[in-house]
């Protein structure tokens, strides 16, 4: 399981993968959100979706706004 904290909130969630690793495209597809209206902090750093993710990590999933 990846554990996931959400915010605003602060919400925690774990998601369930296969296999050792997974796509973090794979976890926001689970979470029902878009690549481009999150920002994903693995261990202080940005990460895309096109990075991998394992079991014992931990995301922060920022939601992201534009006011323009």
């Amino acid at each position: 399981m990846v554990r996931v904290i959400k915010y605003p909130g602060g919400d925690e969630v774990e998601v369930p993968i296969k296999g050792w690793r997974v796509r973090v495209s794979r976890i926001l597809k689970v979470l029902g959100l878009k690549p481009m209206e999150v920002l994903v902090v693995k261990e202080g750093i940005p990460v895309t979706e096109d990075d991998y993710v394992t079991q014992e990590d931990v995301l922060e999933i920022y939601e992201v706004m534009s006011t323009g």
